[in-house]
């Protein structure tokens, strides 16, 4: 009569065939998310594929993407540009309607942060090129609340990009 004895490696074997198994899943999920992004026709800005770069007084929130509702004049597109604001004024190039728009808010990182003379200027880059260049200042202190930006962005009609880059720079303090 054979006797069959387990060892280490047959008892390890069940959980490489789940480690196995569990790698295709992923792979399987990844596969089923890449063909449901591409089923629509556009790209998708997925979080981590935007960039912000800005001055410790300076906060990036609310970022979105949507379509345009309405054609819109450029504002804040030359220096010292809008002034920020409680209300958050929008700053933008000009926007066409049913375009996609990148929306995003630059505020104060804290209340009174930004001193009364302060301009800034906001440069936004799609997939590394430039799409504009845009201007707000602090003329008006309200030293109770947080003030700031409201930045549109005309993305076109097509595919949407990849990435997305804000640098927000202190131009006059």
């Amino acid at each position: 009569m054979t006797h069959i004895t387990h060892t280490g490696k047959i008892r390890s074997l069940p959980f490489f065939v789940l480690a196995i198994l569990a790698g295709v899943l992923i792979a399987s999920m990844a596969v089923v998310a890449t063909l449901a992004v591409d089923n629509l026709g556009t790209k998708v800005i997925r979080p981590g594929s935007e960039e912000f770069s800005l001055d410790a007084d300076s906060t990036i929130v609310n970022t979105a993407i949507s379509k345009a509702a309405a054609t819109t004049a450029a504002s804040g597109d030359t220096t010292p540009g809008s002034d920020a604001t409680i209300g958050l004024v929008q700053i933008n190039e000009a926007l066409t309607a049913d375009n996609w728009t990148y929306k995003f808010e630059v505020i104060e990182s804290g209340v009174n942060t930004w001193g009364a003379t302060r301009t800034y200027k906001v440069e936004v880059y799609a997939d590394g090129v430039a799409q504009t260049t845009l201007y707000f200042n602090n003329a008006t202190i309200n030293a109770a609340t947080v003030e700031g930006v409201t930045v549109k962005v005309d993305l076109g009609s097509g595919n949407l990009p990849d990435t997305m880059s804000v640098v927000v720079t202190k131009v006059i303090n």
